[in-house]
């Protein structure tokens, strides 16, 4: 039996033959555990902290000569988060007067107003640029590309079956304690509604999304597995337990991370998710290769309708009152409308290129209606935050990044012939889709820590997606050849 040290850190996915990828790797976990820390990394500090864990990873990955054919994979999602940051660094491109006016003349006039104000108190002028917060947006792109430096690192050092389940142990398992500390401890002070590491509960649930769609992924696995398990069992009862123990225990994970999010009473957030694993349940369900689709549905439903009642147990109706009740200390349906409609207005200011990445709360001022009486930093709404900072180039290139990267999920998915890597592959597209459907009516994505976290799950996604698939084509083409 080995039970040797070097045994036990490879059935964690640390290789001796490949130190500084092993490194790598263990990095990432740490920082998997420690990206929502300091309010979802909202400050500098945090900030900072993500960048530097996403640099560092990469760079070991290339010290280590790690192969990098997978990346060929995710090579269009890549060059357009890239080109984001890219245009984030032109935003801050030195401008003369001309040009400035020919590309984005509503900054020039800012540039002018400033210089204005500047001349009246004996000051220096300022260069215009396309950013009217160049700090802002400085940070912005460093982060943007920081996100695709986790994206490129996880599809590399994922390929291994054993490193996905320590990743997607490690996930689960921080979820879980976040979920279980935030109940515990929350008080009268919170009203309710449980934010753990985050200040705003709606990021919290946004963040547990991530984890609810590798949940469901570990369900799904447990369920298409399921007959295996009492083969060999010496009578019926271990053949139960055989089968029992695996999927209460996925059902249990699953559970715990929904009553998370239905614990911070997020409207969006209980919605978003409740619609993406319905969603894709039904993918699930259409795979080519599956057999007595009727009975996996019965199973699927039954272990969702489980989990459900485990939510409902602990959470009680309170998601559900929250639903039909409004909070006046958040911004009401009627002025959210407003937001959105008026966001669009501080669009149009910038319509090519936006007024520069992370410089929403700026260009908001100069459209703000007097009747809403606050301080707007966000716009509710990421693809209007995109575009406002973005323009439609930059919108159009989150876009694709999206896009592309559900298109390879499900393509890779339809073509994965191991249950257990297709199942990783529907986890990531959950995910995925949770976070999209959430982002139309809150600002995930301006939150470094749940980007990131969802960079990293979504490499793994395609890393099994693409496990074993080229194989078992050539192996497939051979048999045809041969007939």
């Amino acid at each position: 039996m080995k039970s040797s040290p070097p045994f036990i850190l490879e059935n964690f996915g640390i290789e001796r033959s490949k130190p500084l990828e092993s490194a790598a790797f263990f990095l990432l976990l740490v920082f998997l555990v420690t990206a929502p820390f300091q309010w979802g990394a909202v400050l500098p500090g945090g900030k900072l902290t993500i960048e530097l864990f996403a640099f560092a990873i990469a760079s070991m990955i290339l010290v280590s000569r790690a192969p990098l054919r997978a990346l060929r994979a995710v090579a269009v999602p890549l060059a357009a988060l890239a080109l984001l940051a890219l245009l984030g660094a032109a935003q801050l491109l030195p401008l003369g007067a001309a040009a400035i006016d020919a590309v984005a003349p509503f900054s020039g006039d800012v540039y002018d107003e400033t210089n204005a104000v500047l001349a009246a108190w004996g000051r220096a002028p300022v260069v215009a640029r396309i950013s009217i917060a160049p700090y802002e947006t400085k940070s912005a792109a460093l982060l943007v590309a920081s996100y695709a430096a986790l994206l490129a690192s996880s599809v590399v050092l994922l390929q291994s079956r054993r490193r996905r389940r320590v990743f997607v142990g490690v996930v689960m398992l921080n979820a879980i304690a976040h979920s279980m500390w935030a109940t515990a401890s929350f008080g009268p002070r919170e009203s309710g509604r449980i934010s753990g590491p985050f200040v705003n509960p709606n990021h919290f649930a946004g963040w547990l999304e991530i984890a609810l769609g590798l949940g469901f992924a570990l369900l799904w696995r447990e369920v298409l597995h399921n007959r295996e398990r009492g083969r060999g069992a010496k009578d019926r009862a271990e053949k139960i337990e055989r089968r029992m123990m695996p999927v209460s225990a996925a059902i249990l994970a699953w559970g715990v991370v929904a009553i998370g999010i239905g614990l911070t009473k997020s409207r969006g957030g209980i919605a978003a998710a409740v619609a993406a694993t319905f969603l894709v349940a039904l993918i699930a369900l259409m795979h080519q290769n599956l057999q007595r689709r009727a009975r996996l549905a019965v199973a699927i439903g039954a272990g969702l309708l489980a989990a459900v009642a485990l939510t409902a147990l602990v959470a009680r109706d309170e998601p559900v009152i929250r639903f039909l009740e409004s909070d006046p200390r958040e911004i009401g349906a009627d002025t959210r409308v407003t937001l959105w409609r008026t966001s669009l207005d501080a669009w149009r200011l910038s319509p090519h290129t936006g007024t520069g990445l992370g410089t929403f709360r700026e260009a908001y001022r100069h459209v703000q209606p007097r009747e809403l009486k606050a301080l707007v930093e966000q716009a509710h709404s990421d693809p209007l935050q995109l575009l406002v900072t973005a323009g439609w180039i930059g919108f159009a290139l989150g876009a694709i990044a999206a896009i592309s990267t559900l298109v390879i999920l499900v393509r890779r998915w339809k073509s994965q012939p191991h249950r257990e890597e297709g199942a990783f592959a529907l986890g990531g597209l959950c995910a995925i889709a949770c976070l999209l459907l959430h982002g139309l009516v809150e600002f995930n994505f301006s939150i470094p820590a749940i980007p990131a976290t969802l960079a990293c799950v979504t490499g793994m996604a395609i890393a099994a997606a693409m496990y074993g698939a080229e194989a078992e084509g050539e192996r497939r083409e051979a048999i045809g050849r041969q007939e």
